[in-house]
């Protein structure tokens, strides 16, 4: 766009032509998409890179600005080749693009003399320069088409002149954390099409004049102030925005009458809307606030919708009786007022849906699922509660429990405290569980099972959570009742255990007695517990860590576990008191062991490894009696410290081709 290659006709814009012909050069393989970074980057092969740069010739030119000749009119670098250029020489005025590509800021400063030289420039991306502030001679740049700006945190205003760039097509200022002006008035900017101002500025007001703007296709923020609340009717001509668009400070909206002016209704092309209502010094009423909302009715194309803030007593009628086929995300953020929810169940592709911060929720019920809808929520995947301080009872209408959230794969309650059960509720194919302490802000996805997510939960009933026959993993933290839930809804197929903060239990053996498969078992911070008991023999992974076990080590029967290839205990209790070995007579471990790690054992003296063929990582942390032993390795060397504060942390050299390395480090260092 910004070199004049692509022509816009009345079929297809120049962005559909130039993404059409981009889309060609990666199915022909000359560019290729980056993985992990869904199609959003790709790279060039350096066979490819080669060829390219044969076909250009000297029209183009990288890295060296002193191979620049007469036909030369790309010019690109990065930051290796920054220093003793001679950024002023007189060939850089027949450029007509001129990029700099690097992730550090490096140290060059153009001068005014630079920019004056730049008469026929089209592109000029100064991403990442550490530039500070802009020549007033940039307005001289008439022909420029594509300047980008972005992720210069100094960068504090844009010049007035940058208003005469008349030819302009897109403006980049992501990352520009220090932006707080653009221009006072961008209305000569009438080719405009993009412009980008992301989360990371201190901008918060759009100029004037940006309602004439009508060929603007990218809009990402627009700001709301107390005195110019009534600018949101400058977007009604933006016919052509599409993507995503956020909207600020709402609150200073004080008339319904702008709201509807701005006919949100008529941007087919816009896919994410993100309203937030901020706060204000004006008077704004409930019914204000909730008529300004429904004049912002978006098209019915719309994909994702984020509401945060909005303090009207009931949601607007398009979200009531909701009617968008393609509404894929919606989060309904800090709406504190409002009392019910909207009846989101009938819309047939929502896959997320983020419910915070609703304190004037107390009954989530059938109004939540449709009114008559026979299948609810057919689509969603992912259905978070969070911060509900007022949220008491979730009821399930009386349908068949099978036809809602068929394809329901992620739930997390969080910071609920007032919910006393979930009844009626069932998800078919759930097959993990986790209930965390509500303070607790740790997460664990090790893997893409399907997950339930249930926090801060005063009780625990057994029949809440439905059918969890192919329940596999339970990760149960600050939850009461716990020896009951176990023991009635857990089923014998789980293989990962978690438990944490639990105060209840007295006996390990009781938390595990009807889980005959268990591999991973995980339990900390659980004061009670004074007995370890009989182990499941099919153990692989043990973590047992602050707890206050009084059973004697003899007795745990560690050696029993033939399947045991990790074990960390840390802070024990008085169990093991009487370890000064390992092993020892009184503390035998299984010879399959690979990982031993052990905190917190105060009569500790040596290790040995002799019985541990298998043992390729120690780690051995608070033994202050372990100064003055050793670790030792059959035929060997032998590894001592006589620091107390030693923190061993030793592999055998036999295993580097695991990626393991011999090496000890002091705690701290």
């Amino acid at each position: 766009m910004a070199e004049g290659f692509l022509h816009e006709d009345a079929e297809e814009s120049m962005e559909d032509k130039g993404h059409s012909y981009f889309l060609d050069l990666v199915q022909r393989s000359l560019m290729e998409p980056i993985p992990y970074f869904n199609g959003e980057w790709f790279i060039m092969h350096d066979l490819i890179h080669d060829l390219a740069q044969w076909a250009v010739g000297d029209v183009g030119s990288t890295m060296d600005i002193k191979n620049i000749c007469s036909r030369t009119r790309y010019f690109s670098f990065t930051k290796e080749v920054i220093k003793d250029q001679p950024w002023t020489q007189e060939k850089i005025g027949q450029l007509r693009t001129f990029a700099y590509f690097g992730s550090q800021v490096p140290t060059i400063h153009l001068s005014d003399s630079s920019f004056q030289r730049f008469h026929y420039l089209r592109l000029l991306s100064m991403a990442h320069m550490g530039i500070t502030e802009l020549p007033n001679c940039i307005g001289d740049l008439k022909l420029l088409r594509f300047l980008d700006l972005s992720f210069n945190p100094e960068l504090k205003e844009l010049p007035e002149s940058t208003s005469k760039l008349c030819n302009l097509q897109t403006l980049l200022l992501r990352g520009c954390k220090s932006l707080r002006k653009l221009v006072t008035n961008m209305a000569h900017l009438t080719d405009l099409r993009h412009l980008y101002i992301d989360e990371g500025s201190a901008l918060m007001e759009i100029p004037l004049g940006i309602g004439r703007l009508t060929n603007l296709r990218t809009l990402k923020r627009f700001f709301l102030t107390p005195t110019s609340g009534f600018r949101i009717s400058e977007l009604k001509n933006l016919k052509s925005l599409s993507g995503s668009l956020d909207i600020f400070g709402l609150r200073n909206v004080v008339r319904s009458k702008d709201a509807e002016e701005a006919k949100l209704y008529e941007k087919s092309s816009l896919e994410v809307l993100r309203l937030f209502w901020g706060t204000s010094t004006c008077a704004v009423g409930q019914n204000i606030e909730r008529d300004v909302l429904d004049q912002l009715q978006p098209q019915k194309s719309i994909k994702e919708l984020q509401l945060k803030g909005y303090k009207g007593l009931a949601f607007p009628t398009w979200l009531r009786n909701p009617s968008f086929p393609q509404m894929v995300d919606i989060r309904l953020e800090d709406c504190n007022i409002c009392d019910c929810l909207p009846p989101l169940g009938s819309l047939p592709s929502l896959k997320e849906l983020l419910v915070k911060g609703m304190d004037g929720v107390k009954t989530v019920g059938p109004e939540f699922y449709g009114i008559g809808c026979s299948n609810p929520f057919p689509a969603l995947k992912t259905l978070h509660f969070v911060h509900m301080e007022s949220w008491e009872e979730w009821s399930h209408p009386s349908i068949d429990n099978s036809k809602a959230f068929p394809h329901l794969a992620n739930l997390k309650i969080l910071q609920c405290p007032l919910l006393q059960g979930i009844q009626g509720f069932w998800v078919p194919g759930i097959n993990r569980l986790q209930v965390y302490n509500s303070g607790d802000k740790w997460y664990r996805f090790q893997d893409k099972r399907l997950s339930l997510i249930l926090v801060d939960c005063p009780t625990l009933s057994h029949n809440a959570y439905g059918d969890l026959d192919k329940l596999t993993y339970v990760d149960l933290r600050g939850c009461k009742d716990l020896t009951m839930f176990l023991e009635h809804s857990c089923p014998s197929s789980i293989i990962e255990l978690i438990i944490y903060d639990d105060n209840s239990s007295k006996q390990l053996s009781m938390l595990t007695n009807r889980i005959t498969c268990l591999q991973v078992l995980h339990i900390e911070r659980c004061s009670s517990l004074i007995t370890i008991g009989c182990l499941p023999l099919t153990l692989v992974e043990l973590v047992i860590k602050d707890v206050n076990i009084e059973q004697p080590a003899e007795e745990w029967g560690l050696h029993l576990l033939t399947s045991l290839r990790y074990l960390e205990l840390v802070d024990m209790g008085s169990g093991i008191d009487s370890v000064e070995s390992v092993p020892g007579s009184n503390f035998v471990l299984p010879s399959c062991l690979e990982v031993l790690i052990i905190r917190g054992f105060p009569n500790l003296k040596s290790l040995s490894c002799h019985n541990l063929p298998n043992l390729i990582k120690v780690d051995i942390e608070k033994c202050p009696l372990f100064s003055q032993g050793s670790i030792q390795f059959p035929d060997r060397s032998v590894y001592s410290s006589h620091d107390p504060h030693q923190h061993f942390y030793l592999e055998d050299e036999l295993y580097t081709d695991r990626k393991w390395f011999f090496r000890s480090r002091v705690l701290g260092s």
